[in-house]
Parts: C-alpha cells; sequence; structure tokens
C-alpha cells in the first residue's frame, strides 16, 4: 500500500497597501469540491497556524489531491477565494494574501477570486550558443535612478573622454517580459526582479525542496536573465522587452502557490550569477534543462541527486559548467528607484550606521505593526545586542515565516531585502515623512535678492527655507522653499499654503533670484536632526572637491545611502565618484563622506 504523500501550510494575511499583518481573519481551507477541511483565524502577525495535510508530487497534472480552494473574510476587508492552492509533498506551502479595505461608503462587499495556474511541465527549450557576447551592451550606470537626469561622467571632461562608471553588476528593479500563451497571443508585463526569478523557478523547479540543488537552479536561472538584460538580446532586435517565456528563454508562471524552500533560497541568491569566464563581471548565459544529458547544460533534476550526496551549489554549477566557471555576486539592486548596495551579514556583536539603520527599519515596522519586539531593537543605537537579535529571530519566524531552526537572528542578504521592503511598504504609503518642513517659513519676506546668472546652490539650505523668485513673476511676487532633494538640473521640494506644506518641483532656467532667511533662522534649522533629507539617488556637482578622496572640483556624486546616526546628530552619505587607477583608466570609487565634507566641497 502506497503511503499517503503530505506537505505543509501556512496562509498568511497583509493589508496590500502598506503590508501590514492583519490579524483575526477568517481563513477556510477547502478541497477542490468545496469541502471544508479546516477553519483557522489569523494571530497577531497574520498567519494561521501550520497545518499538515495531503500533498501531490510536482508535475502531477492528473486528479486533485492536493490542491485546495482558500476563502479569507474579516469585517474590515474585502473577502478573497484562492483556487487551486497547491501543496507539494514534503514541502510547505505559504500563499500571501493581500487584503483590500472596506470602503465606508460601500454597501456592496465584492468578493475577490483568483485563480492558481494548473500544474504543467516546463517548455522544452532550444540549445543556444552560450558564448554569445563577452561584454557589456547595457552598462550597469544606466540602470541608477534617472530622476535627477543624471550624466554619468565628470563634467569637467570632454564628452570623448567621458568615463563609464565601473560600480559592478546592478541588478535591475524590473524584467520586462514578453508573455506568450497559448492561444499565439502576446502581452508585455514590467515584473520585479526577483518577482521574475520565483515565478521562473516555481515552474521549472516546482516541488524542489533540497537546498543546494535550488540554490545552483536559481543562480542558473538569475544569470541567464542578467545576460538577456545586459547584452540587450532583444532590444538589439528592436524589441521592447528584456526576455520572453518562449522556447529560447525561460518557462514563467504568473499565480502559483509560494513554496518555502523556493522562496527561502531565492532571496538568499538572487543576487548571485556565473561569471563569463574571463568576462570582467560579465554574467554567463547559463542554459540549463529538465532532465538531458547535453554537455554545457545544467540538468535540473539531476541537481537533486547532487544535492543529496552533499554537493554544495558552486560544485553543482562546476560539474555542469566548467571548472573554470565561478560565481559572483551583484554590487547592489534597484528598489524603489534607489540603489542600494548590499551590506556584510550583522550579527550579534556588530555595530556601526548599517546597525542602527537597519534598527531604524525595524522601529518603523514595529511602530505600523504594532509590534514592540521590533521596535525595542532601536534601544540598542548601532549595536547588534540581545534586542536586535530577538527582534530579526522574530521578524524572521513571522514575517518571513521561516523555522524556529532557520531564524538566526542574522541580517543576511534575504533578510535586509525583506526588511528593506517592509519599511518602502510602510513609508510610501503614510503622510509622515523625516523630510516634511516641521515648522512654517520665516513671516517677512528677504530684503535682498541675489539674483542667478548659473545654478542655485541649494544644498546649504537642504531641508531650510529659502525664498525664490520666478522669472515667470519677473521677480515681483515669490514663495518659500523647502529643498528635498536636490538634482543637477532641478529641484523637489516643500511651499507651504493654508499651514501646509505642498510638493513641487522647480528647475534651475526658471529661477530668477533667491533670498535667504536670516542666518540664526538657517541654524536653528540646520541643528534638527530630522531636518535633512535622505538624498539618495541624488547626483551632485562638486564645487571645490574633496581632498582626502582625491576628488577634483566639477566633479560628479552620485549619493548611494543616506544614513543618520541619532547618537551624535551625524548624516553620513555613501557615495560613487569617478576616479583614475594607476593604469590611466577611469573606474568607479565608493566612500562614506560626513555633511560637513559634502557642504564644504
Amino acid at each position: 500500500m502506497d503511503r499517503e504523500k503530505l506537505g505543509n501550510i501556512v496562509v498568511s494575511t497583509y493589508n496590500e497597501k502598506d503590508l501590514s499583518p492583519v490579524s483575526n481573519a477568517q481563513v477556510e481551507i477547502m478541497d477542490m469540491e468545496g469541502n471544508l477541511v479546516k477553519t483557522l483565524k489569523t494571530n497577531e502577525y497574520g498567519n494561521t497556524e501550520e497545518l499538515v495535510l495531503p500533498a501531490r508530487s510536482p508535475y502531477d497534472t492528473s486528479g486533485i489531491t492536493g490542491k485546495y480552494i482558500i476563502y479569507v473574510t474579516h469585517t474590515n476587508y474585502q473577502p478573497v477565494t484562492l483556487k487551486g492552492i497547491q501543496i507539494f509533498e514534503g514541502s510547505k506551502s505559504l500563499p500571501t494574501i493581500k487584503l483590500s479595505a472596506v470602503r465606508n461608503d460601500s454597501e456592496y462587499v465584492r468578493n475577490k477570486v483568483l485563480i492558481m495556474e494548473d500544474t504543467r511541465l516546463p517548455i522544452e527549450k532550444e540549445i543556444q550558443s552560450s558564448y554569445n557576447l563577452s561584454h557589456f551592451s547595457l552598462s550597469p550606470t544606466s540602470l541608477l535612478p534617472s530622476t535627477s537626469h543624471h550624466s554619468y561622467h565628470s563634467p569637467g571632461l570632454s564628452d570623448s573622454a567621458a568615463p563609464i562608471f565601473s560600480i559592478g553588476l546592478i541588478i535591475p528593479e524590473f524584467v520586462r517580459l514578453q508573455l506568450f500563451s497559448s492561444n499565439g497571443s502576446a502581452r508585455t508585463v514590467e515584473v520585479p526582479f526577483i518577482d521574475y526569478i520565483k515565478g521562473v523557478a516555481h515552474i521549472e523547479i516546482q516541488g524542489f525542496t533540497e537546498d543546494e540543488a535550488i540554490k545552483a537552479c536559481v543562480i542558473a536561472m538569475v544569470s541567464f536573465t542578467l545576460n538577456r538584460i545586459y547584452t540587450e538580446h532583444y532590444r538589439r532586435q528592436n524589441k521592447d522587452y528584456d526576455i520572453t517565456n518562449s522556447t529560447k528563454d525561460q518557462d514563467y508562471v504568473e499565480h502559483y502557490t509560494p513554496q518555502e524552500p523556493l522562496i527561502r533560497n531565492i532571496e538568499e541568491v538572487f543576487s548571485d550569477y556565473v561569471e563569463y569566464p574571463g568576462g570582467q563581471s560579465f554574467p554567463f548565459l547559463t542554459q540549463y534543462c529538465g532532465n538531458c544529458g547535453t554537455p554545457g547544460l545544467l540538468n535540473l533534476t539531476a541537481t537533486r541527486e547532487l544535492a543529496k550526496k552533499q554537493q554544495r551549489y558552486i560544485d553543482i554549477l562546476k560539474h555542469y559548467y566548467g571548472q573554470n566557471f565561478n560565481t559572483l555576486s551583484a554590487t547592489g539592486i534597484i528598489i524603489k528607484n534607489r540603489f542600494y548596495s548590499f551590506i556584510a551579514p550583522i550579527k550579534l556583536g556588530s555595530s556601526g550606521q548599517d546597525v542602527y539603520l537597519q534598527q531604524h527599519y525595524l522601529e518603523v515596522i514595529g511602530k505600523n505593526y504594532g509590534i514592540p519586539t521590533f521596535t525595542k531593537a532601536i534601544d540598542e543605537k548601532g549595536e547588534f545586542g540581545k534586542k536586535s537579535e530577538e527582534a530579526v529571530k522574530l521578524f524572521q519566524r513571522q514575517a518571513m515565516r521561516m523555522s524556529k531552526e532557520k531564524a538566526n537572528g542574522i541580517i543576511d542578504r534575504k533578510t535586509w531585502y525583506t526588511i528593506l521592503n517592509r519599511y518602502h511598504s510602510i513609508v510610501e504609503n503614510t503622510s509622515s515623512r523625516n523630510y516634511h518642513p516641521i515648522s512654517p517659513p520665516p513671516k517677512n519676506i528677504p530684503l535682498k535678492k541675489k539674483k542667478l546668472k548659473e545654478t542655485v546652490e541649494f544644498f546649504p539650505y537642504l531641508a531650510s527655507w529659502i525664498y525664490i523668485w520666478t522669472k515667470e513673476s519677473n521677480g515681483k511676487e515669490g514663495f518659500w522653499f523647502w529643498p528635498a532633494y536636490i538634482a543637477i538640473d532641478h529641484f523637489q521640494g516643500y511651499t507651504w499654503k493654508n499651514n501646509d506644506s505642498d510638493y513641487i518641483q522647480i528647475y534651475d532656467r526658471d529661477i530668477y533670484a533667491v533670498g535667504y532667511p536670516p542666518q540664526n533662522e538657517y541654524g536653528r534649522n540646520l541643528h534638527h536632526r530630522s531636518k535633512f533629507q535622505d538624498i539618495t539617488g541624488t547626483m551632485l556637482i562638486t564645487k571645490k572637491g574633496i581632498k582626502r578622496l582625491n576628488i577634483l572640483p566639477n566633479t560628479s556624486l552620485y549619493i548611494c545611502q543616506t544614513i543618520s546616526n541619532l547618537r551624535n546628530h551625524q548624516q553620513t552619505f555613501v557615495v560613487l565618484y569617478p576616479k583614475v587607477d594607476m593604469w590611466g583608466n577611469y573606474t568607479n570609487g565608493i566612500a562614506k563622506i560626513t555633511l560637513e565634507e559634502l557642504l564644504k566641497s
């Protein structure tokens, strides 16, 4: 008699706007014929208890065993039905349901229905030349945020001598994907990079549970994707997309049941890729197949057996692609149109500004979610002690739904990425921002006008009031302005209307003259630590240069990260800047500089 196949499931419910957990939601799990299996309630973290239920084998296209219907209700949210949720043998399914709040003026509450895609075999792939191109067609710097109309070379050099920043590989924020359907139609969608890799993995290696095999397969998928993007394989064919789900590329599924082993490993190695031999950080076109013996192709199914023989993912990759191949990690990633450098793991005993920043993120998340353990991390002020470790362990167990054994309290790459995304989901859906003016502008208009011939040097007045006359009014009428973002040719910030601030954008070319508030008022504003804007993603031009870093006058600096230290009221900026190496080649430098250095430059 065959033993029964079993798998686990945990259902999570979140507010669709800020991803805050929705507690006390009722979750009904039914089989595909509508028979009730279990009724559950979500806890304070938005999770149900873990259930063990009959499961299915990967790629099992027959029968309905291991497939379920989930119906979620809550008094404050619209009901949601998920049909076709799958549980695989020996794995844990993690369906995540984002709930929409019920409108107060709505009498009819619509039931939102999502249908998961049926199990199917992944597409058979065409074998291509993996040695397609060994240099960047697309510069990594072109992926940097363009809100400031950045130029990626020193303005002191002629265009012919303009250096390209060698900042290493950047994980793009989105993948532009051409989806072909079985009926021959096609549509183009833009998918966040990591979500795209998850969609590929959940069809190509669905049901995999061996960590080292999953990592090897995912790195191959990441490398293939990055090769398509950075060689501009389809863009050079005048196509408006990066990759497809056709036989020439990778399969992809939009609506799938998240599997814990896949999600956890993808978020751990999403930034790693196979380097083109001698390719100077270039991603190799890592082709693979479901189960074949073709030399030079990674056999997805066979990786499981190698993993069971204690082979590590790097050894599995070398086994198929060759001993001369290595894996590299990207320099950073674009998230919410901002560039973030990857950080070293943070653990018990770590200290510094990176630690403080993660504690700040946890504090914001804790206050929004109403979880005091998260907020207590900030008490250690840049020292990663027991409170921070406990906060991270709880975050891993509840927000990331890791087992107690996997939740180690270390902020590794997957934990860093999840914390950062939760933080962004909160700050983008709240009206309270740390760069809002916290006091109204001076009542009196400045007596002196400084007429402009070139650009405004706004940076010394970042997060302070400045009076502006525009060319349109010919200097007769003006307004108070609070600079928040400073770009090369424009400024973003706030004006004051009806006892409240209003966000606007101003271009250099439109400014006629400026007038500054009295020095004592400027000094008072500068003193408040909450006055300074996070100017991550801004390109600035130094006027005097920075001697400590051998940065010459009129050099462009790209702000990668803004770090505030509440203990000493100091701000530090992580910057990218062009420099010349010992062979006379232009490369990219990265360094931390203080606010004082930036103001003086």
